[in-house]
């Protein structure tokens, strides 16, 4: 029995001296380069391999959401949606909830932390739009967060928002 225990213990410390060996943090210029260097020649694939062939000391995932989030390309990183990509959005995700990587895939040059993350504005802006129209007249209903109205009432109203675009929306709040 002790033989056993002993045996785990070894497990457990040869686990960590390779956890220890993974590095975290801050991406350096000559890891991009390594990373696009392996998908150059082996694709968009094979993640794991790079840490295993000792290019890098990465895990695959790390290697990964690297690539997917930051080297692509066809990224189209600090640019605001257009009027279309919001209509995709809006469309796909009436249709698939928020499944932003399934959502993403019908945006070309978009990750799926993009799309959460203008959709997540664009609720907020919406919710904010909408109370300032319509809380205008009484104060008391107002919020400490400026004027935002409660989540509730935002998700009751998701389905007459998601016909329109934020641009159409404004407008017609506004006329």
């Amino acid at each position: 029995m002790e033989a056993a225990t002993g045996k785990k213990k070894k497990t457990k410390k040869k686990r960590k001296d390779v956890e220890s060996r993974v590095r975290k943090g801050t991406w350096k210029a000559e890891e991009d380069q390594v990373l696009l260097k392996h998908v150059e020649q082996y694709g968009p694939r094979e993640w794991s391999s790079i840490r295993s062939k000792g290019l890098l000391q990465r895990t695959g995932k790390s290697c990964r959401l690297r690539w997917v989030n930051k080297l692509q390309p066809n990224l189209k990183t600090g640019c605001k949606f257009t009027e279309e990509e919001e209509r995709v959005v809006i469309e796909l995700q009436a249709r698939y909830g928020n499944k932003w990587a399934r959502i993403a895939a019908h945006l070309t040059g978009r990750t799926d932390n993009d799309v959460k993350n203008f959709w997540s504005s664009r609720q907020k802006r919406l919710a904010r739009i909408l109370c300032t129209t319509s809380c205008s007249s009484s104060p008391a209903s107002a919020s400490a967060y400026g004027n935002l109205i409660s989540l509730p009432e935002v998700t009751s109203i998701h389905f007459f928002l998601s016909s329109f675009s934020s641009k159409q929306l404004i407008v017609n709040l506004i006329q």
